[in-house]
């Protein structure tokens, strides 16, 4: 058992975040099987199935972070590429748009912007890149999500000079302004590591929080990412471990969301 333990570099417990990092960890997004479609589309159409009731919990969780002041501007980031950032944010988004909220989502990746491809229904020639270098009203670059109301603000991608645009003074301007109109903006962001792109934004939002591709992402890497953080100063609000195989981690026991996953499955409505 310890051969296998020291042999699996991935997280698979929140303990384990949470005893490598120091920082909490605010949930788990459980990942679907390939018939269920994409997470983004079945939190609304399953809302009260355990992907919604663990996003709307990680919602939360976030939201109590600081109950006298909750954070108002959100960005998501990871180690890596393809640990489910955009999908979190796009989810999380209709979620807190479902609730009532006032919510926008920026995707803030210049580079390799997802949020336009999980919303096909939603076309906009006028994106953030428009807005940071041209004199445009920013009302003109959102659109709406009829499914959820959830409001959008997408990307062109291949944008050269991305890091400086991000931490142009408009890009500041743009928050500024989105932050009197939206109750909760969120911002999808690129990887941290070997990427400066979401530094400037990340001295700026109210929260930063951090997925973890559940047991694909090595240890090493979720560390090494948090001391480059804390050399500019950068401490993460929470962690998320993402794509959970709920079924293999309700093996690791009592400190296992899975443990509990397989006792309140009932409560579902998958």
């Amino acid at each position: 058992a310890f051969l296998v333990e020291s042999l699996d570099r991935g997280y698979r417990t929140s303990d384990q975040v949470e005893r490598t990092t120091g920082l909490p960890v605010l949930g788990m997004m459980p990942l679907l099987d390939k018939a269920s479609g994409s997470p983004v589309d079945y939190v609304v159409s399953k809302p009260l199935s355990s992907l919604a009731e663990s996003i709307r919990a990680i919602r939360n969780a976030i939201h109590l972070a600081d109950v006298d002041r909750p954070p108002k501007t959100v960005m998501v980031t990871s180690s890596l590429p393809s640990e489910g950032k955009s999908t979190f944010c796009a989810a999380l988004g209709r979620m807190a748009a479902l609730s009532g909220t006032k919510t926008l989502l920026i995707d803030a990746d210049l580079r390799r912007p997802s949020i336009a491809k999980l919303f096909p229904a939603i076309t906009t020639e006028v994106r953030l890149e428009d807005l940071l270098q041209n004199d445009l009203p920013w009302q003109q670059a959102i659109v709406q999500d009829e499914k959820s109301g959830l409001h959008l603000l997408c990307a062109h991608g291949n944008t050269p000079l991305t890091s400086e645009l991000l931490g142009s003074k408009r890009m500041q301007a743009l928050l500024a302004q989105v932050e009197q109109e939206f109750d909760l903006v969120l911002l999808d962001t690129p990887p941290i590591m070997g990427i400066s792109d979401g530094w400037n934004l990340a001295c700026r939002v109210d929260a930063l929080v951090y997925l973890i591709h559940w047991s694909e992402t090595p240890r090493e890497t979720v560390q090494a990412a948090m001391r480059q953080l804390e050399v500019i100063g950068i401490q993460p609000s929470g962690m998320v471990l993402s794509m959970v195989n709920m079924r293999q981690q309700e093996k690791y026991g009592y400190g296992g969301y899975g443990y509990y996953y397989s006792k309140y499955r009932r409560y579902y409505h998958n």
